[in-house]
């Protein structure tokens, strides 16, 4: 790319001389010629004048005569080098004597040769003076380009990036004043998202801080009870001891949230590439989850096409470990955002381009302005549970697009959530 714009860049400087230079040879030839013809034909008058004074007032003058005297002007081969000059020289004396100079052959045809030369010089000048102009007119136009590049860099340090379309050419320095917009608009972006994404990191550190102290300082009143009171009755120290499991379990899961979301930005998770059976893994994921649809009264029905007749075992390429965990979390999300007595529905297809896990509840839906940053790290909405803290979706997004494949959420208010991971082959 950049020996061709040398190319182009060299092509634009030289073919106007190159053409500038072939139109003033050009020129100076056909100039040549017409002196020639101009000369010729004064030389051809003045042999006809001297020819026909001669045969006029000097009849006795063989024809012969006359033709010789004008085949030796111009060089006749039958007479020798030395009567040639001999003549001359002759010729010179004889007209010295009346005084005409015989140093030029005839003054019209020097006035014609000078007037050629004068002619060749003022082409060549000509030539000259329009190349020196094309060359100070494209480096002033370069110059002022240089300027406009300047001060729109100065603008867009400024601030300013409002793309100035008037100006949008195809020549370089307006291709390189748009590449420094797009890559400056660019970099904006990336500080912005930065920014937000600091902000949002900030403030969901504040909302984990503060989700943290509470069950701690939770636990830390039941613990005291319980060392200040040694004669508390067995049920209420048993029911405080619960609690603490229960809030112990609740951080535990969380710390392993936020670690397994920072080796993923780390790159420190390596994904192995062993083949899965989609049906044991769905039947894994319902049975981590056995306790928490217990308790939500949740029922999942299940639809894949080894219920089929004859119909082969479904398999992705992937990690089993890190897809359980995946749809894990889409099932448990379902399952908590579901009223009791309600179902959950997953549904296995597969063709020749991908394996689609369906995830579909009958709960209470995701609102518009919240549907687009479900998969957002650490977003709460405005449905979600007092004890969420955003991160099981956007894990479940990290881990199978990790795997190559790619997930998706269709919801409206109050007709339940579809979930959908496509992974590709």
């Amino acid at each position: 790319m950049h020996n061709e714009s040398k190319k182009e860049r060299y092509a634009k400087v030289f073919v106007p001389l190159a053409f500038l230079l072939l139109l003033a040879l050009a020129l100076v030839y056909l100039n040549s010629v017409r002196v020639r013809s101009a000369v010729g034909k004064v030389t051809r008058n003045t042999d006809t004048m001297l020819a026909g004074y001669l045969m006029e007032h000097h009849p006795e003058i063989p024809p012969e005569t006359v033709l010789d005297v004008i085949n030796n002007r111009d060089g006749n081969k039958d007479v020798s080098k030395e009567e040639t000059e001999l003549l001359q020289r002759e010729g010179e004396e004889f007209l010295q004597t009346y005084g005409y100079d015989a140093n030029y052959e005839s003054r019209s045809a020097a006035r014609i040769i000078r007037n050629g030369h004068i002619v060749d010089l003022l082409i060549l000048a000509a030539a000259c003076l329009l190349a020196t102009l094309i060359f100070v007119l494209r480096d002033r136009r370069r110059r002022e380009e240089i300027d406009r590049a300047t001060g729109y860099l100065r603008k867009l340090n400024d601030g300013s990036y409002d793309l100035m379309l008037s100006d949008n050419t195809e020549e370089e320095l307006s291709r390189l004043k748009n590449e420094i917009y797009r890559t400056t608009v660019i970099l904006r972006e990336i500080a912005e998202e930065k920014t937000k994404e600091s902000k949002r990191l900030s403030q969901s550190m504040e909302d984990i801080s503060h989700q943290l102290r509470t069950p701690l300082a939770s636990m830390s009143i039941m613990i005291d009870n319980i060392c200040d009171d040694p004669e508390m009755p067995a049920d209420i120290r048993n029911e405080f001891l619960k609690d603490i499991l229960d809030q112990v379990g609740w951080m535990s899961e969380l710390v392993n949230s936020l670690l397994t979301l920072a080796k993923f930005d780390a790159g420190a998770v390596v994904m192995k590439r062993d083949p899965v059976d989609v049906s044991m893994l769905l039947d894994e994921a319902v049975d981590r989850l056995g306790i928490l649809l217990d308790v939500r009264d949740v029922e999942v029905v299940r639809e894949t096409n080894e219920e089929k007749e004859g119909a082969a075992p479904v398999v992705i390429t992937g990690d089993r470990k890190w897809q359980l965990e995946a749809i894990s979390n889409i099932i448990k999300n379902c399952a908590e955002h579901s009223q009791a007595g309600s179902k959950i529905h997953l549904k296995v297809s597969d063709n020749s381009i991908y394996t689609c896990i369906e995830v579909r509840d009958e709960g209470e839906g995701i609102l518009p302005e919240d549907l687009r940053h479900i998969f957002e790290r650490f977003y709460k909405a405005k449905n979600s549970r007092p004890e969420s803290i955003g991160i099981g979706l956007s894990l479940a997004k990290s881990i199978v697009e990790a795997a190559g494949g790619r997930i998706t959420v269709e919801s409206e208010p109050g007709c339940g959530s579809i979930f959908t991971i496509k992974y590709y082959k």
